[in-house]
């Protein structure tokens, strides 16, 4: 499929004014929650969202997050756990607002969307924490793990893939899919993509990658499953989708984990987009691709939600 025209404008926007000013930058503490404030002001003023959105702010247990319910038609047994990306120090419910409302009113469903804790003042593991206490949350609340989703972008996808691995080192049921935008799962930064891909990527400089990976990540080892989970136990996920652009500096992330997937004999439905920028979806106001990305995700979704996992913890091996 040829890039539409919106495409190419996104992707020379992004190319001459976003790329530049994140390759140059130098992200001190302050730097970085600077730039919090001001990616949520710029996402709610270059991707607005309708007024019938309202989002109600929820304690999850000591985490906060916000529900965005859209619509009359919902259904409030269904649910997606949502998990911004933003490189594991911005991005917040609020900045993902544009992409998260849209799976409520396409899907009938609710979405908690999670303000997990960041860089600079926290590393790893807060993340996976905070992620596997509003799983948790989720179940206490009642909801079935067939009728909950797990979702995420960029660093938000590398929380989704580690949120899994807990699940199931824990014991506890498998929710019905996830899904996963432009995945960031490996913070070696050594995939050939990385590389390949430095200049035709439109947005993400590979030098940022490592930065962040490097401030994430501390004296942890870096390829440890659950800091990069393209080197994680597939065994008994649940069905995945995923999408990244074909340009991208995370194409072989995105690659190599649905290879590492299928061979587990997890269910994946891997979507490559022709010269997409990184999670396109979140601009399905002006551009067609994402609004059929969109409307892929949502029927994946409605084919999934329902089925109970046969997941059974006590049959997976142990990884070294």
């Amino acid at each position: 499929m040829s890039i539409s025209i919106q495409g190419k404008l996104i992707n020379a926007g992004l190319r001459y004014f976003v790329k530049p000013v994140l390759s140059r930058t130098r992200l001190s503490a302050a730097i970085m929650n600077f730039t919090k404030s001001g990616f949520d002001i710029m996402s709610g003023i270059t991707l607005p969202i309708p007024s019938m959105v309202e989002p109600e702010r929820v304690n999850v247990d000591g985490v906060p997050g916000e529900w965005i319910d859209v619509g009359a038609g919902i259904n409030k047994s269904r649910v997606m756990l949502y998990l911004h990306g933003g490189g594991y120090f911005f991005g917040s419910a609020h900045s993902h607002r544009p992409l998260i409302w849209r799976f409520s009113a396409q899907g009938a469903l609710r979405v908690l969307a999670l303000n997990y804790r960041q860089l600079p003042d926290f590393p790893y593991p807060a993340p996976l924490e905070d992620s596997i206490t509003a799983y948790r949350w989720l179940l206490k609340q009642g909801y079935r793990p067939e009728n909950i989703v797990i979702g995420g972008d960029s660093a938000g996808g590398n929380l989704t893939l580690v949120t899994l691995q807990k699940i199931r080192e824990q014991g506890l049921p498998m929710p019905s899919c996830s899904i996963l935008l432009s995945p960031w799962t490996d913070l070696t930064c050594s995939g050939n993509s990385i590389e390949r891909n430095a200049y035709k990527d439109p947005m993400v400089p590979s030098n940022v990658l490592r930065f962040l990976s490097k401030y994430y990540v501390g004296d942890e080892d870096p390829s440890d499953p659950y800091l990069s989970p393209v080197n994680g136990n597939y065994a008994g996920f649940p069905p995945m989708l995923l999408y990244v652009g074909s340009t991208e500096v995370l194409l072989d992330d995105a690659r190599r984990v649905a290879d590492k997937a299928r061979q587990a004999g997890v269910q994946v439905e891997y979507k490559e987009w022709e010269q997409m920028p990184h999670v396109f979806p979140i601009l399905a106001s002006f551009l067609p691709e994402g609004r059929i990305a969109m409307r892929q995700m949502i029927c994946f979704i409605n084919t999934h939600l329902g089925r109970a996992s046969s997941f059974r913890p006590h049959l997976v091996k142990k990884t070294a």
